[in-house]
């Protein structure tokens, strides 16, 4: 059973690479005014990384979710136009 659990992940590991390299390119980026909030986010604006550090937890829930989005959609507006 091992065998073949450490094939499947293998196979998803490579493709999950694979798809990370391939939307790299056309990823658009973005922080929050004091850098503690960063997203990124794919060509088709799918969210490809979330990172917050610490001084999150000064904001409260609604707050956090404010910036979150906010950023999010600075991240999408820095999409690059696709290559013709």
């Amino acid at each position: 059973m091992s065998e073949l659990g450490g094939g499947w992940q293998d196979l998803w590991l490579g493709t999950a690479t694979a798809c990370t390299d391939r939307t790299a390119e056309a990823a658009g980026r973005a922080k929050n005014r004091d850098g503690s909030i960063s997203v990124t986010v794919g060509s088709g604006g799918q969210l490809l990384g979330l990172d917050l550090d610490d001084r999150v937890r000064d904001l409260t829930g609604p707050q956090l979710a404010r910036e979150i989005l906010m950023v999010m959609r600075c991240a999408h507006a820095h999409i690059p136009a696709p290559a013709h």
